[in-house]
């Protein structure tokens, strides 16, 4: 915990991490077995790298103090497409309400690819001690990402 309390031992983790917000407007035709779609995104991309001190003999791996090393904040916009096929569809329980659809369970595969502005951050080795001085060394670049994404939609 301390060079000065040598005897008292904690676990030390720096995470880089991304957190992402779109608005996103999407074009889809709702019924059939397979249901194609296009996306457009608009949005941004915040990046940070936290270190945190956690209690290493503690069960629950309390933290115990944590600190935001470095961040920043950039515009992100694209485009994405996919597909949509039903796996299976419940029909409801018709007990005189005309408008009830079916609870239908659907495979969803995307691609999205997503132009991220100019940002500054910090990867793996970009955070030195020197002594008792901590030298900080962020890189920039663009933010591009391209993410591909299979998951279960639940329609209801």
């Amino acid at each position: 915990f301390s060079l000065t309390i040598p005897d008292v031992t904690v676990d030390v983790e720096t995470s880089n991490n991304i957190v992402q917000s779109h608005l996103l407007l999407r074009a889809q035709n709702n019924r059939g077995m397979l249901r194609p779609y296009a996306e457009g995104l608009l949005g941004f991309n915040y990046l940070f790298t936290e270190t945190s001190v956690k209690d290493e003999g503690d069960i629950d791996n309390e933290e115990i103090a944590s600190t935001t090393n470095f961040d920043d904040f950039t515009s992100s916009y694209g485009f994405g497409g996919g597909l949509m096929i039903r796996l299976h569809e419940i029909e409801p329980n018709l007990d005189g309400e005309s408008n009830s659809r079916p609870a239908t369970i659907l495979l969803d595969m995307r691609i999205r690819y997503l132009f991220g502005g100019q940002a500054e951050y910090l990867r793996k080795g970009d955070i030195q001690r020197d002594g008792e001085e901590i030298l900080i060394n962020p890189i920039s670049s663009t933010t591009d990402l391209m993410t591909i994404n299979v998951g279960v939609v639940f329609a209801f």
